[in-house]
């Protein structure tokens, strides 16, 4: 009986001993810390590259009804995108001229187009968090980063070869648009981390956007 009592004794004062010096629960914090902030920059990531490609296939369905509307009218249907309204536009027009080779050399003139009724309800808004830095097509060998900027569908089945080439916090998103093929490549590069402040990171992205479309000519 003594021998039990000893025991319970020995075990009560094991127990009371027992338990987390400082040091262990500040490491056991640390690494809840970095788990957590680990976990919320891969929801973080993958939030954006979901909303991206959402994006992405809404646009792509805007260009394939530009291309079987083009031929469907017998006339040229352009892609317009407005790149200084906030947050950004787009919305599709058609052409008013009736010849195909008229309307061809008069594309560039801004009232020879009318928005189209069948594509949904006025002006598409790009979301808060993607950008289009710019627009550049194999013909002109050009980026337009400002003002306004389109692709071309003419009622052969081709249209201007175009690269469209977006952004969001995340990374710089570029779309292939080809000649006569009525599929569009898609890639992704991944932006490099930056303390620089708004206006220098979007000079950066500009750039960027710049030498890929250089590259794009090659």
């Amino acid at each position: 009986m003594e021998f039990k009592k000893t025991l319970y004794k020995y075990n009560k004062s094991n127990l009371s001993n027992k338990g987390f010096s400082l040091i262990e629960v500040l490491i056991t914090l640390l690494l809840i810390s970095l788990i957590f902030v680990v976990f919320s920059s891969n929801i973080v990531g993958s939030t954006s590259r979901k909303d991206m490609n959402r994006f992405i296939d809404k646009l792509n369905g805007a260009i394939s009804f530009c291309i079987d509307e083009s031929i469907l009218k017998n006339k040229i249907i352009r892609l317009h995108f407005l790149l200084e309204k906030t947050p950004q536009e787009y919305k599709v027009e058609v052409a008013s001229e009736d010849d195909f080779i008229r309307s061809k050399k008069k594309k560039e003139k801004k009232n020879d187009f009318s928005s189209i009724a069948e594509f949904e309800d006025g002006n598409q808004k790009f979301p808060d968090e993607i950008n289009l830095i710019g627009l550049g097509d194999s013909t002109n060998k050009a980026m337009i980063y400002e003002g306004e900027a389109s692709i071309y569908f003419y009622p052969n089945g081709s249209r201007d070869r175009s690269l469209i080439i977006l952004n969001n916090d995340e990374e710089i998103v570029t779309v292939d648009v080809p000649s006569f093929v009525k599929k569009f490549n898609t890639e992704y590069k991944k932006l490099e981390e930056s303390n620089s402040n708004s206006d220098s990171k979007d000079e950066q992205m500009l750039t960027l956007a710049k030498d890929i479309f250089v590259e794009w000519l090659k």
